[in-house]
């Protein structure tokens, strides 16, 4: 692929890896914050699904808003799900 006047395209995430970088190259600062952030919202949907199966009640509180039964159980899956396909695409990318 070229750019203007024949030279290589530099794309924003090879800037600083030379002229010669990959398109794929991967920024590992980005990828560890990802990981950590996944990794955080991964361990708060388990922190949630503990605490609600341990009381036997599905209340998740969001901006002092209760979500109660069955959309409490899909915010609390959907953060286990979302967290943990955040964690496994960066240490996938980061095992690169």
């Amino acid at each position: 692929m070229r750019g203007p006047q024949g030279s290589p395209c530099v794309f924003p995430s090879a800037v600083g890896a030379g002229e010669n970088a990959p398109v794929n190259a991967i920024d590992r600062s980005s990828q560890k914050t990802i990981l950590f952030l996944g990794a955080l919202f991964l361990l708060c949907g388990l922190y949630l699904a503990e605490k609600c199966w341990r009381t036997g009640t599905w209340i998740v509180e969001i901006k002092q808003h209760a979500y109660t039964g069955g959309l409490a159980v899909f915010i609390i899956l959907a953060m286990i799900v979302f967290g943990g396909g955040f964690v496994f695409t960066s240490l996938r990318a980061l095992t690169k």
